[in-house]
């Protein structure tokens, strides 16, 4: 694997049924949130909201109990001292 010189999201499985995995990489240790939202941007669940140390991450996501449609993962980081903050947010379909 190529070595990671960011924070960033490797998170390939768009179509998903019911849950679905999402990694993500961090090259310093700081604070993570990881929160799914609707199409109508409204908060659903928050996945992680915590310190995480460096390196490769596995959240999982069973959206089970909703309907078929169109979700967002938002994910935010912050290092410890506030210098570095990184956002991305990703599309994801449950298909049942």
């Amino acid at each position: 694997m190529d070595e990671q010189t960011k924070d960033g999201v490797i998170h390939e499985q768009r179509n998903f049924n019911p849950s679905t995995i999402i990694r993500f990489y961090l090259l310093h240790e700081g604070r993570v949130s990881l929160v799914i939202t609707n199409v109508n941007g409204q908060k659903l669940v928050t996945l992680v909201d915590t310190e995480k140390r460096a390196g490769y991450h596995e959240i999982e996501w069973n959206g089970g109990d909703l309907p078929s449609g169109v979700y967002f993962y938002r994910i935010s980081v912050t290092s410890h001292d506030s210098k570095t903050h990184f956002t991305d947010v990703k599309k994801m379909i449950l298909i049942k």
